[in-house]
């Protein structure tokens, strides 16, 4: 199921998060400079954040993808995307923006396309086509 959590209900950290200090993220959940600076200006730049990292407390998922997660990734596209990937994978629980970038590489690669993932790269380009957007999609041909 999609997540329509907002962004403090997603890392579930709430408001009251503001006042943990960069050394207690450092030394408590042994994070590194760049996650914790993605972390401190996530409500500004979510996408820097979720590209790399999941919530936290989220166990990020590794390895194929499932046949349902694939399913929703395809419903995904077909609605549209706007190349945010770190905001478009939180419909995807422990998955991150990279992930979801490289899936959509490997889908729309032509050795790796059959009639349902050819399907879904039609739609992709019309709808970049309609957004004026053709050259960018033209690089997955």
């Amino acid at each position: 199921m999609a997540s329509t959590a907002t962004f403090e209900e997603h890392d579930g950290l709430g408001d009251g998060e503001d006042d943990v200090s960069w050394e207690d993220l450092r030394k408590h959940l042994k994070w590194s400079e760049a996650r914790i600076k993605a972390f401190v200006n996530r409500k500004e730049n979510p996408n820097a954040y979720y590209y790399r990292f999941n919530a936290p407390g989220e166990e990020q998922r590794t390895g194929e993808w499932s046949e349902e997660e694939e399913k929703r990734f395809f419903e995904a596209v077909k609605r549209g995307i706007d190349y945010r990937w770190g905001i478009f994978s939180m419909k995807f629980p422990g998955r991150v923006g990279y992930q979801c970038s490289n899936r959509e590489f490997v889908l729309l690669t032509p050795s790796s396309l059959d009639v349902s993932r050819l399907a879904c790269l039609l739609s992709l380009l019309l709808l970049c086509w309609g957004r004026g957007l053709a050259s960018v999609c033209a690089t997955y041909l």
